[in-house]
């Protein structure tokens, strides 16, 4: 059996994207909405339910012109995916030619370098800045006439760092290539460049209802793009890449923006909750303005893979840090949970400290 040689040279060069291989009862990993989801998807399924005997619709009728007023675009700039990971995997085997290159952050969400990789491209990474920022000097200075895709995340995976829409649309607006942003945590921080699409052709912005909408069981997104960008992702992909309750559910939490305040105002209180009470004990703390971040572990704990281990031991769970390319095992990210998880998870820490000044 021949299996992909470029998926053969992924395998050797990092993880794709974490995935917990249990479920834990204090688990701070997945960055989730605590909160779950609106009322409104249960009102949706209890109505729809009876009419999933019925394909979806292809056209996404309902929520392209949905979307298409709240932004006011047109609903050709939209296509519908499998959340962001599955949307990033259609665009780049649209996109990318064997020999092509695509340019990110060294530490950022690697979906996109895989899906890169599958189709023959060649990443080429950007250092970070010593604050975790996104370096954009340097990730210009990447840039050359093979570089097919510029890949940001904003808010960036797994810093929880927000930068700067001008620093971005620097980018977008000074090379050929397509940039693509992936907004998939924007619903807790930061500015979105959907309203920039008109402007730019070579600019493509991703967005997901598995964060902020707490429906990532759902599985649903889009990308917003050029109407003919848009056009060729929308023709490699299968008829229908969403059921029918998942697009129901999609129009229905676009509709209550009342949870997605009252979700970001959550994490947020629970984001400054974890970074203080964790800053207190003694850990630098990474300080991020959305729903995820980093903290260093060591030299409180020998790495962040021993950490890992002890909670794990507790019940509870955390990113370690080594899934993430160029941060060694210094460092873990944190999804704040519920205040009550969140108070446990403390606590855990507190016992473990103790073992270590016990030993």
């Amino acid at each position: 059996m021949k299996i992909n040689k470029y998926l053969l040279k992924f395998d050797q060069e990092g993880t794709r994207v974490y995935i917990p291989n249990k479920k834990y009862s204090v688990d701070l990993s997945l960055s989730e909405n605590p909160l779950g989801f609106s009322q409104k998807v249960i009102e949706t399924i209890d109505k729809e339910k009876f009419h999933i005997n019925h394909y979806p619709d292809s056209n996404y009728t309902e929520l392209k012109a949905f979307l298409a007023k709240k932004f006011n675009l047109n609903k050709d700039n939209f296509i519908f995916g499998t959340g962001s990971d599955g949307l990033i995997e259609d665009i780049m085997r649209v996109l990318i030619n064997i020999g092509d290159k695509i340019v990110m952050p060294e530490l950022t969400f690697l979906n996109a370098s895989f899906a890169s990789i599958i189709s023959g491209g060649e990443v080429i990474f950007s250092k970070m800045k010593e604050d975790f920022h996104i370096d954009f000097l340097d990730l210009k200075e990447k840039i050359d006439p093979k570089t097919k895709i510029v890949f940001i995340c904003n808010p960036n995976n797994p810093t929880g760092l927000i930068e700067l829409r001008e620093d971005i649309l620097n980018i977008v607006s000074t090379t050929e290539s397509i940039v693509i942003v992936d907004e998939a945590n924007i619903e807790f921080g930061g500015e979105t460049l959907i309203s920039d699409i008109n402007n730019y052709k070579n600019l493509i912005v991703l967005r997901t209802f598995s964060k902020g909408y707490g429906i990532a069981g759902m599985r649903i997104g889009y990308c917003v793009g050029a109407k003919n960008l848009m056009y060729y992702i929308w023709r490699l992909r299968p008829p229908f890449p969403n059921t029918y309750l998942s697009q129901k559910t999609a129009l229905a939490v676009l509709q209550d923006e009342e949870h997605i305040e009252k979700s970001r105002n959550y994490v947020k209180n629970e984001r400054e909750f974890l970074q203080n009470g964790l800053e207190k004990r003694g850990f630098r703390v990474i300080r991020s303005e959305a729903n995820c971040f980093l903290v260093k572990v060591t030299p409180n704990f020998k790495s962040s893979s021993t950490l890992c281990d002890l909670l794990h031991k507790y019940d509870c769970t955390v990113v370690n840090g080594k899934d993430f390319k160029g941060l060694g095992e210094d460092y873990i990210r944190i999804a704040p949970q519920l205040h009550e998880r969140n108070i446990e998870f403390l606590d855990i820490i507190d016992k473990l400290l103790n073992l270590n000044l016990e030993s």
